[in-house]
């Protein structure tokens, strides 16, 4: 969630979760107020990779009714 380590959780961290088998991982962009999620692992890579922009809104795979506004998290 670090502005300073934004490059290496969208490429090495994003790369190691996907080689572990990881479905979902979600990236912060403070600074861009917005959030990468990424979904799908195949093959050392993430197959679906989305940015949500501050008014939308989204739910992680393992409870999709629990979806919330990004806006709620990016107060300020």
């Amino acid at each position: 969630m670090s502005d300073s380590s934004l490059t290496f959780d969208l490429t090495v961290k994003a790369s190691l979760y996907a080689r572990a088998g990881i479905e979902e991982y979600w990236v912060l962009d403070v600074a861009g107020r917005r959030l990468i999620a990424h979904r799908s692992p195949r093959a050392g890579k993430y197959n679906s990779v989305e940015a949500y922009g501050e008014g939308e809104t989204i739910a992680p795979l393992s409870a999709p009714a629990a979806r919330f506004c990004l806006a709620d998290v990016l107060l300020g």
